[in-house]
């Protein structure tokens, strides 16, 4: 059987091809791949009409959406339990929605499991999702939509079982959390492991934690351990079971808080604020005296603000790159605030 050669194309007929290939690209068509989503980087809100130019810049769009988990896509995350089922809120910014959707498409996460909300001037659009608490494949799936960090996550219940806090927060499973907000009516054994588990995992740079009571052994422990792990702790001590004229703090009675407090900021915690106006007698001013004392001679910028007992007398000074204030500010409470000059304007936030 005869065997025909295949034909022989010239090298130049190739090159020529080619070079008519790249005339009809623009300059912008024509960069190298990183560059092109370096610049969707640069303005991610214009993906999906970027996207739209070309056949080239749809792809490489979709990339980028493929690989924008490294940005902050979610800004806030409101998780609460609505019987067996977890409710999700996600709060992401309208000129990142385009960008949060198309992720969503590519990754195949049902949309039919989305509600969406928020009209054309909104500043954020709110995605609602809700699934079962064992239906481990939505959670790990949206969990990937969302990316690699959220700004906040805030679980809403307060009394919820310990036992499903594990299971609730498995959609944030590698993932990044700036901010969590957490509340406990009783702060438990297993509600104090899966906080330290969370804070270690995630990892967490804010924690806001609001506590009735506490009834976990080792309280001292864990808050050090906490301020070991978050760069910003809030405690907020609401009404539990302590008296008005009680020394309690944190499920704990008449202790000295002056050399705890010290020891969390000699940690990684550099801003402690603690809201403990049912118990003011918690710091006296003894403790207040030694506090303002004390924490200006950190070497490293310190934030610290707390409720205290009605001191005799206003305060207000600046003295060794520190500004400090002992007076009323809260309705019906004193607060004490020793804060580096650098840092006098910021919030707690």
């Amino acid at each position: 059987m005869e065997h025909t050669p295949p034909a022989v194309v010239p090298e130049n007929s190739v090159s020529t091809e080619i070079s008519r290939e790249l005339e009809t690209l623009s300059a912008l068509e024509r960069l190298p791949q990183e560059i092109v989503l370096r610049i969707f980087g640069f303005v991610p809100e214009a993906l999906l009409d970027l996207r739209q130019t070309s056949r080239m810049f749809r792809s490489r769009a979709d990339e980028y959406a493929l690989q924008a988990d490294k940005l902050l896509l979610v800004e806030d995350l409101n998780i609460d339990m609505e019987g067996a089922e977890v409710e999700l809120w996600a709060y992401v910014p309208s000129e990142l929605s385009p960008l949060f959707e198309r992720r969503i498409k590519l990754l195949q996460f049902p949309i039919s499991l989305l509600k969406r909300e928020g009209g054309e001037e909104s500043l954020e659009m709110k995605y609602v999702i809700k699934y079962d608490i064992d239906d481990h494949d939505s959670s790990s799936e949206f969990g990937m939509c969302m990316g690699k960090q959220i700004g906040k996550a805030t679980l809403q219940e307060d009394n919820i079982d310990p036992n499903l806090l594990t299971p609730i927060f498995r959609v944030l499973d590698g993932i990044k959390i700036r901010r969590l907000e957490i509340k406990f009516i009783t702060l438990c054994e297993d509600a104090a492991k899966f906080l330290l588990s969370a804070c270690k995992s995630h990892p967490v740079e804010q924690l806001s934690l609001a506590v009735w009571n506490v009834s976990a052994t080792n309280r001292v422990d864990l808050l050090l351990e906490l301020s070991s792990l978050v760069k910003s702790l809030h405690i907020d001590q609401n009404d539990g079971d302590g008296r008005y004229d009680d020394r309690f703090l944190f499920g704990e009675y008449d202790r000295d808080w002056e050399p705890i407090i010290l020891e969390m900021l000699s940690r990684r915690c550099d801003k402690l604020h603690i809201d403990n106006r049912f118990y003011q007698r918690n710091l006296g001013k003894r403790e207040v005296d030694a506090l303002r004392e004390l924490i200006p001679k950190f070497n490293k910028p310190v934030w610290f603000e707390a409720t205290c007992v009605d001191y005799p007398y206003e305060l207000e000074y600046e003295q060794n790159s520190y500004s400090t204030f002992v007076g009323p500010t809260y309705p019906y409470a004193v607060r004490l605030s020793v804060k580096h000059c650098s840092r006098v304007d910021e919030d707690f936030e």
